[in-house]
């Protein structure tokens, strides 16, 4: 055949005769499976176009903060002593005026009453007093007795030296009097220097005396921490700053575990610029104490709407 020499000059071998019986045995039940395979491809929906991409909104312009206790104070010895008693655990909540630590202030309490005694005594304010109204009381005698000429110009003289003299003493005895009252107040401000009290309301983070412990002065009794308000400092770029508005309210994002945003009121604005840069203080209102101190917020300089 003419199909087979063509095949032949192309080098693939001849079909033989029971091949193309077989194949023709083959044909009508292969018929059913292409129709259906063309009513599949028929039903098929059309491919979707590519979707366009879609451009994504600008980054807001934010600044990393570490946001910590406004009010912290770690409460040092103000002498040497010994500690007798420790009156709250790290962390107790303690109001202002609380005595957190107390030093043996046996010794001072002494100089307090004596101190006090010193000055509540006027025995001899009152004596001094009464001899300068008796030299008075002499010298106004003696003036009349000379205007009449029954004393002498030196009498006179004597009566006014003794006047003098006792209105010296008088003064004399209320300089003391009053140096005692000072003396007693000043006796009265180093006896609390054997007492670590509470600046303000808050939680103490730690406690680092123990009664029987000996301290030396400045050494760390206590630390107190008020975490109802946090204060976050952050730099900002110096393009950004015409942007700051003080006084205005920024969120503040927190993330996990935390995973919050509050937010922040910005209080001061730095106008030295440093590197490019302005510093700028923000506060945050820590509602029931839910943030820890220290933690580190990411601002959006971007106000929000009041």
């Amino acid at each position: 055949m003419l199909i087979s020499k063509e095949y032949n000059r192309q080098g693939i071998a001849p079909i033989s005769q029971s091949h193309r019986r077989t194949a023709m045995r083959l044909f009508p039940a292969l018929l059913p499976l292409l129709a259906v395979a063309g009513a599949a491809a028929a039903q098929a929906p059309a491919a979707k176009p590519a979707a366009k991409p879609v451009a994504r909104p600008a980054a807001e312009p934010r600044a990393v903060a570490i946001f910590m206790a406004e009010q912290m104070v770690a409460l040092r010895a103000a002498t040497d002593g010994r500690v007798v008693s420790v009156g709250a655990t790290e962390g107790s909540p303690v109001r202002k005026g609380a005595v957190l630590v107390q030093l043996d202030d046996r010794e001072q309490r002494a100089r307090v009453s004596l101190a006090a005694k010193a000055a509540g005594s006027s025995a001899d304010a009152r004596a001094a007093e009464v001899r300068r109204q008796e030299a008075q009381a002499r010298l106004e005698g003696t003036q009349k007795a000379s205007a009449k000429g029954a004393a002498t110009d030196w009498e006179l003289r004597q009566a006014r030296a003794a006047a003098e003299q006792a209105g010296l003493e008088s003064r004399a005895a209320q300089d003391r009097q009053s140096v005692e009252g000072q003396r007693l107040s000043l006796e009265k401000v180093m006896l609390e220097n054997y007492v670590a009290r509470a600046p303000f309301d808050g939680r103490v983070t730690r406690i680092g005396a123990r009664p029987g412990m000996s301290v030396r002065k400045s050494d760390v009794l206590a630390t107190v921490v008020n975490m109802s308000t946090l204060r976050g400092e952050t730099f900002v770029p110096v393009a950004r700053y015409s942007g700051l508005k003080q006084g205005a309210t920024y969120p503040v994002v927190f993330a996990a575990p935390f995973s919050r945003t509050l937010p922040a009121t910005l209080i001061y604005i730095d106008p030295v610029i440093d590197g490019g840069q302005v510093r700028a203080v923000f506060r945050l209102q820590n509602t029931g104490e839910a943030l820890p101190s220290g933690l580190q917020g990411s601002v959006i300089l971007k106000p929000l709407a009041k």
